[in-house]
């Protein structure tokens, strides 16, 4: 899937489910607030598929953890575009709401937004040749702490009373990590038996 293409889809998905949320509530400022949630929980899946690609490929092999792989680009750049939606519907609800605290939402939320943004626009080879090493730290980074964001909106947030959406998705991030260590481990193992 061309990156163009992913951007495009992602935006779409989220406008729409926003929209449906927006649709069927009761009331406006609780649709702005449900379009925000649905489209922060849209985002998250799609990103542990760009994050895990690498780490799938690498412990398992396969067909589809290789075709992630391949789209891993693609896949960040639908999380950059949901998560822009995002915002959107966050500023909605400050809007209709006159809230004061959903401008506070985006600021809690500001260094995750600035590596999302920074890694979508060094996500070509133009970059990774002008950065050097420094573009796989702004990646890797950045990777760690999108994933601790989406856990605190998943998990944290809703701690004790965690439903169904938070529970699956909270056991994914915390399985993405582990199959990360695996990965780490693994390659150690690769490179060590490799003759010198």
């Amino acid at each position: 899937m061309s990156p163009l293409v992913a951007m495009l889809a992602g935006a779409v998905v989220a406008a729409a489910l926003g929209g449906l949320s927006l649709l069927r509530a009761d009331d406006i400022v609780t649709g702005w607030r449900n379009a925000a949630n649905v489209t922060a929980r849209t985002a998250v899946p799609v990103f542990l598929a760009a994050y895990c690609a690498s780490s799938l490929v690498r412990v398992f092999g396969g067909r589809l953890p290789r075709a992630l792989l391949v789209n891993r680009r693609s896949l960040g750049l639908a999380v950059a575009a949901i998560m822009t939606v995002h915002v959107g519907a966050i500023l909605g609800h400050g809007a209709v709401s006159r809230d004061p605290h959903a401008v506070h939402v985006i600021d809690s939320g500001g260094l995750t937004y600035v590596f999302i943004y920074l890694m979508a626009l060094t996500s070509n080879q133009a970059s990774r040749r002008v950065l050097g090493r420094w573009w796989g730290v702004l990646h890797g980074v950045g990777a760690q702490v999108i994933l601790l964001k989406f856990f605190s909106l998943v998990v944290l947030r809703s701690w004790p009373h965690l439903g169904v959406f938070s529970t699956v998705m909270g056991a994914a991030i915390v399985a993405a990590v582990a199959l990360r260590i695996v990965a780490f481990f693994a390659a150690r193992r690769a490179d060590g038996a490799r003759p010198a």
